[in-house]
This record gives structure tokens, C-alpha cells and sequence, in this order.
């Protein structure tokens, strides 16, 4: 190929497939990665209303630790024992809940895992009145004090993940 003003140092084509290919190899570089999920999402959907089930029982990997995350709460507080350790996981993976976003953050050693909940496939509430008797609200605890209910509200059941009083 011979340089000059008429032809090009690369052909059209390659400078077209190479213009086309960076939208692709910016979108698959910026997908999340898949967090395991350590609940799975029906045994939730099973639970009847007034039902408690230890959150143990519904884990399909192992965790010591549980934290619930709420809309606009990506993040630990400072002041949480865990927050060194779980607080770079978040933002490593650009974790921003919005209106209506849940997630659990598991740790079980130094393994940090993060499974989010949707408000459209369950409508969780992060405390309710109906289970105050049994729970209080959960920021951080041990997977075998957290307890998960259904509560009547009075529109319809709202999920409550919390640590038992």
C-alpha cells in the first residue's frame, strides 16, 4: 500500500470495524459482574404471611455475617464493624439502589457477596410495625439472628428482613 494523500494508512473497513467495535468492547467491559445468589428468590415468594423463617435456613451458600442495604443506602455506615470490609466491595462494584432497591450483603470470612432484592418481585419494607414485637430493624448481624416474616399491611403482605429483639 502506497502513503500518500490518496490512499490512506487504513482502508475504510478496518477504521469502520474498528469505530463500530468500541461501543461492544465498552459495554461488555462495564457489565456488572454476576454476584452469586445466596437466597434464592422463591423460597422468599413462599413465605406466608405471619410465617418467621430463620434467614439460616434459606441460605444456599455459607455466611457468617448479614447486612440489609435500603433505598439510597449503598453503603455502610463508617461506624459499622464491617464497613472496612464490605464498603470497597460496594463500590467496586458500582452498587447505586434506588427507589425501591434492597440487598443483602453476605460475609462469610473474607468473602463478600451482594444479592440484590427488587421491591417489584417482593414488596419488602426495611421495618414494620407488625413484626416490632419479634424484630428490630437490621443494619448488620450474625445470619443466625436474623429473622425473615411476611406481614399484613393493610393493602397487601410486605417482606421484613430483621434482627430478632
Amino acid at each position: 500500500m502506497h502513503e500518500g494523500p490518496d490512499y490512506p494508512l487504513v482502508s475504510r473497513r478496518w477504521l469502520l470495524v474498528g469505530i463500530c467495535s468500541v461501543p461492544l468492547a465498552l459495554a461488555s467491559g462495564c457489565r456488572r459482574k454476576k454476584e452469586p445468589q445466596v437466597i434464592d428468590p422463591t423460597d422468599l415468594d413462599r413465605i406466608k404471611s405471619g410465617e418467621v423463617v430463620r434467614l439460616r435456613a434459606l441460605l444456599r451458600e455459607p455466611a457468617e455475617q448479614v447486612c440489609l442495604l435500603t433505598p439510597y443506602r449503598d453503603r455502610l455506615e463508617e461506624t459499622e464493624p464491617l464497613s472496612h470490609q464490605v464498603n470497597p466491595h460496594l463500590k467496586a462494584m458500582n452498587l447505586m439502589l434506588q427507589d425501591g432497591g434492597f440487598a443483602l450483603v453476605f460475609v462469610n470470612g473474607d468473602k463478600v457477596s451482594v444479592q440484590l432484592l427488587s421491591e417489584v418481585r417482593h414488596d419488602i419494607v426495611a421495618w414494620h410495625e407488625g413484626a416490632g414485637r419479634i424484630l428490630k430493624r437490621l443494619g448488620c448481624a450474625s445470619v443466625d439472628r436474623v429473622l425473615v416474616t411476611k406481614v399484613i399491611d393493610p393493602l397487601w403482605p410486605r417482606l421484613v428482613v430483621g434482627e430478632e429483639r
